[in-house]
């Protein structure tokens, strides 16, 4: 799973022009990884990955 949310946090930020930490920290990315949740709300309990870090949500 850690390969993919890498690939998807270099992919995001070529796409939006960010840096890297700045779509995902590789904190987030390890606690996800840890966790493996199995449902979209599951990582949000994350610290670094609440609402208001969930830029899939128009707001």
């Amino acid at each position: 799973m850690t390969i993919e949310l890498e690939s998807y946090r270099k992919r995001m930020a070529r796409q939006l022009k960010w840096k890297a930490y700045m779509v995902f920290q590789r904190g987030v990315i390890a606690a996800i990884d840890r966790q493996r949740p199995t449902t979209k709300e599951g990582p949000r309990a994350d610290p670094g990955l609440g609402p208001g870090e969930d830029r899939s949500v128009r707001r």
